[in-house]
């Protein structure tokens, strides 16, 4: 009996590989799960799975008009995650299916933001570190709206990522300097020097040192 080679480097038939991922669930992952839970004891409540709204969102809270994606890091291309590999066997199909997931996430959380909507994205591989994911989740659904556009009117905000709402001053010139001195000028009292002659003396206070 001939026993029939399957590709190198993957152990299943392209059938078996199929049937596989086709008992993957788009909803109710762990990691979605775990997202779901930290929600909760943070003390946040939420829908899921709104149909109505462009790419189904994982979790939406319709009070802040935002909604939370729970992404694989492999099917969703986690730029630079060891978890975002390419497999060896048919490296066009695996290139092509990829490239449609990106542009199709990218192209419903467009459609969210024409419609009102701020999204968030968080990477299977961060469920794992609990304090820095609990501190993305509360910088995301905290923040108010008007922090939002005024971050987009000078371009600094893009989804998933925590705003630096300090501001720096530059040191003024040496040009504004010079101004500030032609329109207050500092006059200088000259104090008499004293003569080689006149002894100076001081006096040391007795207060001891504590």
């Amino acid at each position: 009996m001939a026993h029939r080679r399957f590709p190198e480097g993957d152990a299943l038939s392209p059938e078996q590989r199929s049937a596989l991922m086709a008992r993957i669930g788009p909803k109710d992952s762990k990691p979605e799960m775990a997202v779901r839970r930290l929600l909760h004891r943070l003390g946040y409540r939420y829908r899921l799975h709104r149909r109505d709204l462009p790419g189904t969102p994982d979790i939406v809270f319709p009070s802040r008009r935002k909604v939370v994606f729970v992404h694989g890091c492999f099917w969703h291309r986690h730029p630079g995650c060891r978890a975002a590999s390419m497999p060896k066997t048919r490296p066009e199909f695996w290139q092509r299916k990829f490239r449609d997931n990106i542009e199709r996430d990218a192209r419903k959380i467009a459609q969210l933001g024409e419609q009102g909507w701020e999204s968030l994205v968080v990477w299977s591989c961060e469920i794992g570190n609990t304090e820095t994911l609990m501190v993305k989740l509360q910088d995301f659904l905290d923040r108010s709206s008007s922090q939002r556009h005024s971050a987009e009117s000078i371009g600094a905000f893009s989804p998933g990522t925590t705003l630096n709402t300090k501001t720096t001053r530059s040191p003024p010139s040496s040009a504004s300097h010079q101004n500030l001195r032609k329109r207050y000028p500092i006059r200088m009292r000259k104090t008499p020097i004293p003569s080689t002659s006149t002894t100076i003396t001081t006096t040391r206070s007795q207060t001891p040192r504590t």
